[in-house]
């Protein structure tokens, strides 16, 4: 996992994601996040992801992702693909 703090350039784009988990299903969530985010790390348009789990409520969770805006949308597409698959 990337840990880069710096403001997103205007080629970038941002995304926030919130998730509120079961508690039984969090220990579980973390390690495919974890491997998620690894594989992520790999693509060409993949600039930062953190994880930040809530100190207040264990099973909330946020992701901060950075993407190149200019190839990013390849990087999309595949993951639809993905899911589609597995629905």
């Amino acid at each position: 996992m990337s840990e880069r703090s710096e403001i997103p350039s205007d080629d970038e784009l941002v995304f926030i994601v919130q998730l509120h988990l079961k508690p039984e299903r969090v220990e579980d969530w973390e390690r495919a996040v974890t491997e998620l985010i690894d594989r992520m790390s790999q693509e060409d348009a993949f600039v930062t992801c953190l994880l930040d789990q809530s100190t207040g409520d264990p099973s909330m969770f946020t992701l901060y992702e950075r993407w190149r805006e200019h190839v990013a949308g390849s990087v999309c597409q595949k993951s639809d693909e993905r899911l589609s698959e597995t629905l």
